[in-house]
């Protein structure tokens, strides 16, 4: 049995430009289920992020697919902003 690389953790950038993109593609896509895409990709994405408990919250509380991406935009820019 071999033992494969371990597992590396994605920087904030990372997670941020991955949940953008997809959330991006969802909207320009005019999916009639985008809104329910994004609530489920979110759920499985934020967990182990740190904070993500308050990101999933605000994305179910979202009533539109631009307030969603609005929420990721909120969560992550004060994190990727240098101090």
């Amino acid at each position: 049995m071999t033992r494969s690389a371990p597992y590396d953790e994605p920087a904030e950038s990372d997670r941020y430009a991955m949940i953008h993109t997809y959330f991006r593609m969802l909207i320009e896509e005019e999916l009639p289920d985008a809104q329910g895409k994004m609530k489920q990709f979110a759920s499985w994405f934020t967990h182990g992020v740190p904070g993500g408990a308050a990101l999933r919250k605000a994305i179910y509380e979202s009533k539109s697919p631009p307030e969603i991406l609005l929420r990721v935009e909120e969560f992550f820019v004060p994190v990727l902003q240098p101090a």
